[in-house]
């Protein structure tokens, strides 16, 4: 039986979530590859939480695409060296809902697997990213 704080892979869970880990590739503000693999890992409790919502989306005619889940410390020191904004980036001492895996950067996509136009990319650290952006 697992705890709601396990860690999964939430691509074995559902196959109705779209995978775009961006920090397992060279697509991101970084320029760099963090992960080894593309898999969306996250604590259980947070992934049903993740599924549910999709479900409720894919009502709507849209789904998730996930770009970062669950980011090992490590990562969020090397994170932090290269923008030191904690508007951006929790500074690794104290470490972020990221580093515990209960956070997950996301987007809209329609059911043609197209994104939705939203007022950022991915790895946008600039105000339109800001979560007080109107």
């Amino acid at each position: 039986m697992r705890s709601d704080f396990d860690l999964v892979d939430v691509s074995i869970l559902t196959d109705k979530i779209i995978f775009d880990i961006r920090y397992a590739t060279y697509r991101n503000f970084f320029k760099r590859r963090f992960y080894i693999d593309e898999r969306c890992l996250l604590r259980y409790g947070t992934a049903k939480k993740l599924i549910k919502a999709n479900e409720y989306l894919l009502k709507l005619g849209f789904k998730l695409k996930v770009w970062d889940a669950y980011r090992p410390l490590s990562v969020q020191r090397i994170m932090w060296e290269a923008v030191k904004n904690e508007d951006y980036i929790a500074p690794p001492w104290r470490g972020s809902i990221h580093n515990r895996g209960a956070a997950v950067d996301v987007t809209l996509v329609d059911i043609n697997n197209k994104e939705v136009e939203m007022p950022s990319d991915f790895d946008d650290f600039s105000e339109r990213a800001s979560i007080n952006y109107t």
